[in-house]
């Protein structure tokens, strides 16, 4: 036995500083999470034709939307700054995602 997640709720500037940590909500509700980036992308003007490609990453997690960009602005944080919160995890697994981005974070 041993601790093969850590679980947390992310809210207010944990938003954007536990996906960057490499966080996420988990990988079941990444059609959620893309239905609602879709939302803000829309209501933020973005192109009709780019919104699927941008939004994708919300599939494999908060991590990954982090990093989208659109014309130079940050608008996956600004995604996940306009949640009130997600529920989320780090699984501690070497070929995890979310772990490879922690560690590389973490300097480990």
């Amino acid at each position: 036995m041993g601790v093969d997640r850590i679980e947390l709720l992310a809210i207010f500037d944990g938003t954007t500083v536990w996906a960057d940590f490499g966080f996420s909500w988990p990988y079941a509700k990444g059609l959620k999470y893309k239905a609602c980036f879709t939302r803000f992308l829309t209501k933020i003007n973005v192109p009709d034709e780019l919104v699927d490609t941008l939004t994708d990453p919300a599939l494999s997690g908060a991590f990954d939307v982090y990093d989208v960009k659109f014309n130079d602005q940050s608008i996956g944080k600004d995604f996940l700054k306009s949640l009130r919160g997600w529920r989320g995890q780090l699984l501690l697994h070497d070929d995890d995602p979310g772990f490879k981005r922690a560690k590389e974070r973490l300097r480990l």
